[in-house]
Order: structure tokens, then C-alpha cells, then sequence
């Protein structure tokens, strides 16, 4: 009795510590997501604008139009959407000179494919920089991938944007926050293991 009593002890004692390192590691994901904000990137050669949220590909033409890169990238477009589909949802003119500097990819499923599929670009092209683009929550994990998938002489310059719709502020009392924040840190807690893994 008294074994086991020790045993069910140690468990305990094991989830307990677990529990404890899980939600410090989420409390650093959260503060990390919390520094970043959109600033004024150097140039460079293509933007790498990773689809999901609605503000994205928005800021990414705005982006291009500012003449901050000399290609667009848009990276995990789904496949039953054209480029006129994408333009018809935007409200700024687009002058058809810039219209052939805009890449679509509709292969990437997730962001590790987007990362493949940017370096399989860039590498066709002779291209060595990129500003990245994605939402402030998904950045963390977009950069670590895109850092561990590209080789060291390709800059890559972070631009995260504000996701309309999660609050980083008391996240947890928000239903869709809440939601998006955990799913991401489980995400990306689970391909920094794969990555660091695989080498």
C-alpha cells in the first residue's frame, strides 16, 4: 500500500510539473506574440504573404504597391481561387504593371509547405530576401519554420499584422481567442519537436 500510495505520488508529482512547464511556455509563446507589430521593412526581393487571414493578402498588395519588393508571393491559395477572385475582394487599385509581379501558390496545405514551396521559388528565381508575412499570432511559428527550412544566405524580414479577430489582451476570456491562441501554441509546440528531431 504504502508503494503505491509513493508511485501514485510521483505521477502526481510528474503531471503536476508538466502542467507547470506547459503553461509557462504558453505564458512566453503569448508575450512573444504580444511584441510583434507591423514596422517599415527593408527591401526586398519577393513578399511572402501566407493566406488565412482576411487582412493579409491586403496588406501584402500594399506592401508590393510601396514598392517594398519586386514579387508578390501568395503562398497556400486555394485551388478553386483565381487572381481575380483575390482582386475582386480588394478595395485599392491595382495598376496591371504590378499584376505580373504577383505569384500564386496553391500547392501548400500548411506552413511547412509554404516554407518549402517559398524556398523552391526563390531558388528557381535567384532570389536571397524575403518579408514575411502572416498574422502577429502565427508568426512565431511561421518564422521558426521558414528559419529552419531555408538556408542561411536568404534574409528573411518578419511582417506580422494584427489579426482582426483575436485579442491578446486576456485571450483566455475570449471564446475565439482562446481558441486560435492554444491551437497555435500546440502547433507549434509540436513542429519545433519534428524539426529539432529531424535535424
Amino acid at each position: 500500500m504504502r508503494k503505491l500510495k509513493l508511485t501514485f505520488f510521483i505521477v502526481l508529482l510528474l503531471i503536476s510539473s508538466i502542467v507547470t512547464l506547459e503553461m509557462y511556455l504558453l505564458n512566453e509563446f503569448v508575450k512573444t506574440i504580444r511584441t510583434l507589430a507591423p514596422h517599415n521593412p527593408p527591401r526586398a526581393d519577393v513578399i511572402i504573404c501566407l493566406t488565412g487571414d482576411s487582412k493579409r493578402i491586403p496588406e501584402s498588395f500594399q506592401l508590393l504597391d510601396t514598392r517594398k519588393a519586386e514579387k508578390l508571393f501568395l503562398s497556400g491559395v486555394n485551388k478553386e481561387v483565381s487572381l481575380d477572385d483575390i482582386l475582386q475582394i480588394l478595395t485599392m487599385n491595382i495598376p496591371e504593371d504590378m499584376l505580373k509581379n504577383i505569384v500564386i501558390d496553391k500547392s501548400s496545405i500548411n506552413t511547412y509547405d509554404n516554407a518549402k514551396q517559398s524556398l523552391l521559388y526563390l531558388q528557381n528565381e535567384g532570389y536571397h530576401s524575403i518579408i514575411l508575412l502572416t498574422s502577429n499570432y502565427h508568426m512565431v511559428r511561421a518564422l521558426y519554420m521558414f528559419q529552419k527550412v531555408f538556408p542561411k544566405n536568404i534574409t528573411i524580414y518578419p511582417y506580422p499584422i494584427n489579426a482582426p479577430d483575436v485579442q491578446l489582451e486576456l485571450w483566455w476570456e475570449d471564446a475565439n481567442s482562446r481558441k486560435i491562441i492554444l491551437s497555435e501554441f500546440i502547433k507549434y509546440s509540436w513542429y519545433k519537436f519534428w524539426l529539432e528531431l529531424i535535424g
